[in-house]
């Protein structure tokens, strides 16, 4: 539980909030006018008093003051992108000690709200260790979409080993913790559930980062 809190220090402050279109609207039009370069894999960046280089794996180069790098994590750790001058020993330490992994979430869709619908989401405590992170919060989807959907959040060991379930034995699970937390007597079928996996990205080295335990906060700074 050392580093339960480890992104409050960054959060921004006010209300929750969740965007109907997704991210990927935010992308859309932040990239209109844009120059963006697809299949094209940055392989070094040089920088020296003139500025920077960076060598793509198409043979073409591009030039600047400053880069900006956001590859992810994972991508940092294979260390195929090289630095000249090397990235300095705290910096190195810092990729290689931090963790990243699946987040997977399951989205289920009931007949009417039976939850307080003033909450943007609600947590679940298991009882078994190796379960823990299995659909560990609900998000409240009401309040955005207008339609009756808790989104349950998957991770850590439960998001590996539900790979391994089929889709009716995942939503059965999911319901079942809902039931469990929300002490339900009564019985409320589902109108429409949803396994999405994203376990593809996780194998990609996309994923979510995270503090291993033994390690510093200071490594996500």
């Amino acid at each position: 539980m050392k580093h339960w809190d480890q992104d409050d220090q960054w959060e921004f402050h006010g209300s929750h909030a969740l965007l109907r279109k997704g991210y990927g609207h935010i992308l859309t039009e932040l990239a209109k006018g844009l120059d963006i370069r697809f299949l094209c894999v940055a392989e070094k960046v040089v920088c020296d008093e003139t500025g920077v280089k960076v060598t793509t794996s198409n043979g073409e180069t591009f030039e600047g003051d400053i880069v900006l790098v956001t590859i992810p994590l994972g991508v940092l750790k294979e260390g195929k992108l090289e630095f000249s001058p090397p990235l300095p020993a705290w910096k190195v330490d810092a990729i290689n000690n931090l963790g990243f992994g699946n987040l997977n979430k399951v989205a289920l869709l009931y007949p009417q709200v039976f939850w307080d619908d003033a909450k943007d989401f609600f947590g679940c405590l298991e009882e078994k260790n190796e379960q823990r992170g299995e659909c560990f919060m609900f998000h409240n989807m009401n309040r955005v979409v207008g339609q009756p959907v808790l989104l349950g959040l998957v991770a850590g060991a439960a998001s590996y080993a539900q790979e391994e379930y089929s889709d009716e034995e995942i939503v059965n699970r999911a319901v079942e913790i809902v039931r469990r937390v929300k002490s339900l007597s009564l019985s409320l079928s589902l109108s429409l559930s949803l396994s999405l996996s994203l376990s593809l990205c996780a194998r990609l080295r996309l994923h979510f980062r995270y503090i291993p335990i033994r390690q510093r906060q200071c490594n996500i700074e």
